[in-house]
């Protein structure tokens, strides 16, 4: 098989890269590098008979029948729904495995990362920030990791929000496993996205390989805890190194996983307060302008208004009645229907956003 035939089946090219790169590693990484950072019509002989090879035909037939099955899209460099984002950007993959109902080209796009041993104020606003920013219409893009990366999620589906979460598995692959229905509800809801083959385990160095996927999709990323020394770090550097906009969340200056965003603070990246500060960035004011709430289409006015004042802080009753200019009986009607609703919780006197739904 010469080049013109193998570029002229271009998309199973793709899937063969992937199989000899991550299946029989005949096909090393920093040769594939090489490889993939040139013109395909100089690819060495060598590998071209590795790649049209008996085995490799029967990987790829078997992986397409297999993502049929499944009901996983097979996404080639070269294929229109392949993210204009990642195009562009050095080191991506040849080959994206997507199931969802998303698009992976969607503006808009804000990932909110951080540690998998995050504090209860980590994983507090990292539910906070999801939720509002995914209510004004931003696409919430995270790891589906414990901590923080859980929390980014489940803040933008508790508002019905678009969320994609980047495997560092086969995107059919749940990891960690006790986040099986958090993955199906963002199949079902959202998106799953891989570059790996179906099926594949995780393995400790398929995971930083995927933040540079997730900080390639994200016009802006947010890092909300971070030790120095962790994967988000390793996300917020690609995301500087790729030219995105990086925030990162004030935290404590004894917590060992506030020390990473602190330096991220000290280096000169922007400051997470509020929301306002992300959606005021030129690239998501035409997204937030033109995208409507498809939250509020599910609560009534004033459950929208308390979910908004909750949003911003825990309150007790007194203090909702105060703040929503609503009588006694309206505030007590709306907050037994949230809480109904699986939307909030109360803790002793105080009502929060109810975090732990999945």
């Amino acid at each position: 098989m010469d080049n013109k035939e193998i570029l002229n089946k271009i998309s199973d090219l793709f899937l063969r890269f992937t199989y000899n790169l991550y299946i029989s590693r005949k096909i090393k990484y920093s040769q594939y590098n090489e490889i993939w950072e040139k013109d395909f019509s100089l690819i060495p002989e060598k590998f071209l008979q590795i790649l049209s090879s008996q085995s490799t035909d029967n990987f790829v037939n078997e992986e397409l029948q297999r993502a049929k099955s499944l009901n996983v899209n097979v996404v080639p460099f070269n294929h229109d729904d392949y993210p204009e984002s990642l195009k562009f950007l050095k080191g991506m993959p040849p080959v994206l495995y997507t199931k969802g109902k998303l698009k992976l080209n969607n503006f808009g796009n804000c990932a909110i990362i951080g540690s998998r041993k995050a504090s209860p104020y980590g994983k507090k606003y990292a539910f906070r920030f999801s939720a509002d920013l995914a209510r004004n219409g931003l696409t919430i893009v995270s790891g589906m990791a414990y901590g923080i990366d859980s929390e980014a999620h489940k803040g933008a589906l508790s508002v019905n929000g678009k969320t994609v979460a980047v495997f560092g598995t086969g995107v059919d692959v749940c990891y960690p496993k006790s986040h099986r229905t958090l993955m199906n509800r963002i199949s079902s809801e959202g998106l799953l996205v891989s570059e790996f083959p179906l099926g594949e385990n995780p393995r400790p160095y398929y995971f930083p390989a995927r933040n540079r996927i997730i900080s390639g999709l994200s016009d802006a990323v947010l890092v909300l805890e971070a030790a120095i020394k962790s994967g988000a770090m390793i996300t917020a550097d690609l995301a500087i190194d790729q030219g995105k906009e990086v925030f990162a969340l004030p935290g404590s200056i004894d917590s060992e996983t506030c020390m990473g965003t602190n330096t991220l603070l000290k280096n000169g990246v922007r400051v997470l307060t509020e929301s306002q500060d992300v959606m005021s960035l030129p690239c998501f004011k035409s997204v937030v302008k033109t995208n409507v709430s498809t939250a509020s289409n599910n609560f009534t006015e004033i459950e929208n208004t308390v979910l908004d004042m909750l949003r911003a802080n825990d309150l007790n009753f007194n203090d909702i009645i105060e703040g929503s200019s609503r009588n006694t009986q309206e505030v007590m009607q709306a907050l037994t229907l949230l809480e109904l609703k699986g939307t909030i919780k109360k803790n002793g006197s105080k009502y929060s956003l109810y975090q732990s739904i999945f």
